[in-house]
């Protein structure tokens, strides 16, 4: 007996199967199979279209995006552990016979746990906005919303941290070497500096988007829980649609 399919089980976790009711291959006026864009055989009307495509990608990748997520909670919580560590021996790092080795291991630690977690981010967050991109691409005859829409996070939507942290992961040490950014690095450093509530007088050495920020914004859209970073992908795409 057949299972349940990824993709149906999909549409039924988020209740999708009102967007993708009706759904078929279409024919032009000139009674040849229509296609999308970039060359898909077109499903439905353009809502159905884009969403039976999002969920599709969505299937393909998300088993390796929930891997990279618990990467990004387990290097989170090595770097923690290895900062409480060393809080404990700061005081005696450079007196007392062999700590000062210690010391310094654990700042490697704590490096390590940083940028590891900051490329798996980074990697999620490239893959997410590929497929809101293109989902945006295939609603664009029905709706151009995707600021404010759905969900607020610092009053910026789900779409827009997104493209902004897949900006970041690009482009940061790109940034990290501007004096004053441009017009069109600010339009994504200024979602990062909203969402991460960063301002002149915020007690960090690093400014965020001068680094990889993706670990700090993937856990403001999706906390510690992969599943909550699908119902608000989700959501977001359904309130595009509203």
């Amino acid at each position: 007996m057949r299972g349940t399919s990824p993709y149906e089980v999909v549409v039924t976790k988020h209740d999708l199967s009102g967007i993708l009711a009706g759904g078929d291959l279409q024919v032009t006026a000139s009674g040849d199979i229509a296609v999308t864009a970039d060359g898909d055989l077109k499903f439905g009307n353009d809502r159905c279209n884009a969403m039976h495509r999002l969920v599709q990608r969505w299937c393909f990748n998300a088993h390796v995006l929930e891997t990279l997520f618990a990467l990004v909670i387990e290097e989170g919580q090595r770097k923690q552990e290895a900062e409480r560590e060393r809080e404990v021996v700061v005081g005696i790092a450079f007196t007392e016979p062999g700590m000062t080795k210690n010391f310094h291991a654990l700042g490697d630690e704590i490096g390590a746990g940083e940028y590891g977690g900051a490329a798996c981010a980074g990697a999620i967050m490239v893959v997410l906005n590929n497929l809101l991109q293109r989902y945006k691409t295939d609603v664009s005859g029905v709706t151009t919303e995707w600021e404010g829409v759905g969900q607020k996070f610092s009053g910026r939507s789900l779409g827009e941290v997104v493209e902004a942290a897949a900006n970041n992961f690009r482009h940061h040490d790109e940034w990290a070497r501007a004096r004053k950014p441009n017009t069109r690095q600010k339009k994504s450093i200024d979602v990062i500096e909203a969402v991460l509530n960063y301002g002149v007088t915020s007690p960090v050495l690093v400014v965020p988007w001068r680094r990889n920020a993706c670990a700090d914004l993937i856990a403001v859209i999706g906390g510690n829980d992969f599943a909550t970073l699908e119902g608000r992908l989700f959501a977001f795409t359904k309130a595009m649609l509203a």
